[in-house]
Order: structure tokens, then C-alpha cells, then sequence
């Protein structure tokens, strides 16, 4: 190190006590200027522990460069530069075994001796932290994802350090823990409890530092904080106010806010639909596309949207949406209870009653005799209401099959037959 820039570096610290880290070099200042018309004989510095100087510089009867002796008792780590202002004792690579008390000692030819001392301090970092969780006793758990909700226990470990250091854990910049203890192995831990992780702390900086000086970085420990998410929002869109039976529609439902992407099943009431479905994921939102073709039976039922991340099964969300599906009338044809299709005969009142289930409710209602349409007819006893048929003393040609129909804006349909023998004598 040139002596200029040493002059310059001690010109701004002149220390009684002195820090320096552990390998690093350390100066220390010993002002040798004379009086006026006086002359610096020798300089020797003393390490308190020890009786015998540490380092010798003899120039007496010569200029300050050209000592008669120059002589380290403690081998090349250590250089007196007498010609700088101060001079200084340079100690390079510096060990805890160099803490102590030095002391500078300057004889002058006529003047009294002169005495500095410096308290040297060595200052050694300590190791690289350790986490592992907790409860496991583990660091291959910290790779997996926590869950939202959970309450994390780790441990920060460091060893060695001269002082013990303060352990300290953070959350980004904040201090969320600095109760750390000291163990008689070296060992200084800190054992942090961290409730209740939420959707806020997704890839936030968790690290546990070791401190034990301000003159370089403490070596820390970083954990990015890896968390699953449930999801946040669950919409049925594309909604239609009306659907038809047997019609096939896109039903898409939109979830966001899940970590991982969410499982998405779709649900008519409690039967699950697991054909003709897609998903889509993209960033935190997943897109789940329905093609349903809704039945009859379908009417008035709920379809559900369901979501939940597989990992956190007990937080799944839903939309729901009940269907009005119109359909095509379901048409019956009975015969009156008072009436026994094998014991009609001449002269006896058969009724027929039709009944429809329809969305909408039929417009309009046929009745057929062998594929006929029977219109009313008085006169002979043929009475035609909406959804009944009255036969008033029915004759034998009065035989047949007979069916209903209905109709709505749906479509037509026709009733099962029903066949009437008239019996005669």
C-alpha cells in the first residue's frame, strides 16, 4: 500500500480504539514528529500482554528512512512507515489472536518519551444462516408451497461470530423477530412463529440476518415466500334468459385469484358434468368453457360453477344459475278412473283426459281417432275440450285408437295411444 494514501487515510481517523475485521489489515497511528531542534532516536511498540517490543525501529544518529534496525517480532504481517504523517504500524491479515492493547513508544535524543496506546479489536463475521422448518427439522420443506391461512414456525441458525451476533429475522425491510438466544456451542438461533400467512405475503422477502459489526454486509438468509391461493372470484357468464331443450349452448364461467390454477367442475343440481368441458389458465385467471345441452327435466334446476384449489379442498367458492329450459310439451293419455277399458260397452260415457308437461304451457291441444282429427260433434255425442275427450253413449264404431297432442312454441308432440274396444250385444 503506498504511504501517501495511508498518510491520508489516518490524516481523517485518529482512533483510541481501534476495529478492524478479521483477515482484513489494520493501521495504527504513532505520532513521531520532534520538537524544534530535537531528533527521534527509536520507536517501539509494545503489545500490552507482552513485556518485549512487538516491533523495533532504531534510527538513532540517522535520518527516519535509513533505520540502523528494522525489526518485527511478529514476522511479515507487520510494517512501521516512520516517514508518514504519523507514522503508522501497518498489521495486515489481522486474527482474533491480535486483539489487545498496543502501545507506541517514541524515544527522542533530548525530549521526554512519548506513549500512544490503541485498543485493538478484532471483529470475526459469523457463518452463513440456516433456516429449516420447524416442525420438521427440515430445509426440504421450505421448497414446498405453504397454504393460505397456515401458521409458519421456522428456525434461523448461525454459528461462530466474535462478538455473538444479533440474529434478527425480516419481512422485505421490517423487523418482525429479534429474539434470538445464544447457546454454549457457539451457536447463536431464532425461532420465529409466523401466524397466519394471507394472500399479501405471495413471493414477499422473508430473511434472518447475522449481525455483529457495521463494517461490512451480514450474511443473511432469504426465503421467498411460496404460498397457495384460494380463489378469489367465481362467475357463470353467457347467461341466456331462455334455453331449449336438447340445444346446445357455450356456458362459460370465469374464476380468479387461485394459486395454482383451480379445479373447475360443473354440476346440474347434484349430478356432475364431466363431458364436453375445456379450461383455459392464464396468469391467476382460469377460464372453464360448458357445452350444454340442457333436457327437459332440466327446467327450473340450479347449474353450478364449482372452483377450488386442490390443495385447499375446505375453501372451494361456486356460481350458480338456475336454468329455464323450454321444451317440447310431454304429453299422457289416460282414461277416466271411472271408466275400465275392458269393460266398455254400448250406451256407457268413456272419458280421456290428456295432460301436458310443457315450458311453455301448451297453446293448443288435437285429439286423433286412428290418426283422425276428431273435431266436436254433438250430435253424436263427441264432446272436445283442451285436455279432455268425452264419448256420451258410445256405439260400437266408436272403437279404436286414441291420442292426444299438444303444442307450444316449442314444437308439437303427440300422447302415448290408447286403445278403446266397445263391447256390444
Amino acid at each position: 500500500m503506498a504511504p501517501e494514501y495511508v498518510t491520508s487515510l489516518l490524516r481523517i481517523v485518529r482512533p483510541a480504539h481501534v476495529t478492524a475485521m478479521a483477515g482484513n489489515t489494520v493501521f495504527l497511528p504513532c505520532e513521531t514528529q520532534p520538537s524544534a531542534q530535537d531528533k527521534v532516536e527509536m520507536v517501539l511498540w509494545f503489545k500490552k500482554a507482552n513485556g518485549q517490543p512487538i516491533y523495533t525501529y532504531d534510527v538513532r544518529g540517522r535520518p527516519m528512512s535509513q533505520p540502523i534496525s528494522s525489526f518485527s517480532a511478529i514476522g511479515t504481517r507487520a510494517y512501521f512507515h516512520a516517514t508518514t504523517t504519523p507514522a503508522i504500524l501497518l498489521l495486515e491479515h489481522v486474527t482474533p489472536a491480535d486483539n489487545g492493547i498496543y502501545r507506541c513508544r517514541v524515544d527522542f535524543l533530548t525530549s521526554p518519551t512519548r506513549n500512544y496506546s490503541f485498543n485493538l479489536t478484532v471483529i470475526t463475521p459469523p457463518n452463513q444462516p440456516t433456516i429449516i422448518d420447524a416442525r420438521t427439522q427440515d430445509s426440504i420443506r421450505l421448497l414446498e408451497p405453504y397454504n393460505e391461512g397456515d401458521t409458519i414456525e421456522l428456525l434461523c441458525e448461525v454459528n461462530g461470530g466474535n462478538p455473538r451476533p444479533r440474529l434478527i429475522w425480516y419481512l422485505e425491510n421490517t423487523i418482525i423477530d429479534e429474539t434470538f438466544e445464544e447457546e454454549d456451542n457457539g451457536v447463536t438461533s431464532n425461532a420465529l412463529t409466523f401466524p397466519r400467512l394471507g394472500r399479501e405475503h405471495l413471493n414477499a422477502r422473508l430473511s434472518c440476518q447475522a449481525s455483529n459489526t457495521n463494517l461490512s454486509s451480514p450474511p443473511s438468509k432469504l426465503l421467498i415466500l411460496n404460498i397457495n391461493l384460494r380463489p378469489l372470484s367465481v362467475q357463470i357468464v353467457r347467461k341466456q334468459e331462455q334455453l331449449s331443450a336438447d340445444r346446445s349452448y357455450d356456458v362459460e364461467c370465469i374464476v380468479t385469484g387461485s394459486r395454482p390454477a383451480p379445479q373447475i367442475t360443473w354440476w346440474i343440481g347434484s349430478k356432475p358434468l364431466r363431458d364436453n368441458v375445456i379450461n383455459f389458465s392464464q396468469s391467476n385467471l382460469t377460464r372453464s368453457v360448458l357445452q350444454l345441452v340442457p333436457k327437459a327435466q332440466d327446467h327450473e334446476r340450479m347449474l353450478i360453477c364449482r372452483a377450488e384449489n386442490p390443495h385447499l379442498r375446505a375453501k372451494s367458492l361456486e356460481d350458480t344459475w338456475k336454468l329455464a329450459v323450454q321444451y317440447v310439451p310431454i304429453v299422457s293419455l289416460k282414461m277416466s278412473s271411472s271408466n275400465n277399458s275392458n269393460h266398455i260397452t254400448e250406451g256407457d260415457n268413456v272419458y280421456l283426459e290428456c295432460t301436458a308437461r310443457a315450458n311453455p304451457r301448451p297453446s293448443k291441444f288435437f285429439w286423433f281417432k286412428q290418426g283422425i282429427q276428431l273435431e266436436q260433434d254433438t250430435s253424436a255425442g263427441v264432446f272436445v275440450s283442451e285436455q279432455s275427450l268425452v264419448l256420451l253413449n258410445v256405439i260400437r264404431n266408436g272403437s279404436g285408437e286414441y291420442k292426444c297432442a299438444a303444442q307450444n312454441d316449442e314444437g308439437k308432440a303427440t300422447s302415448n295411444p290408447v286403445n278403446l274396444q266397445v263391447r256390444w250385444q
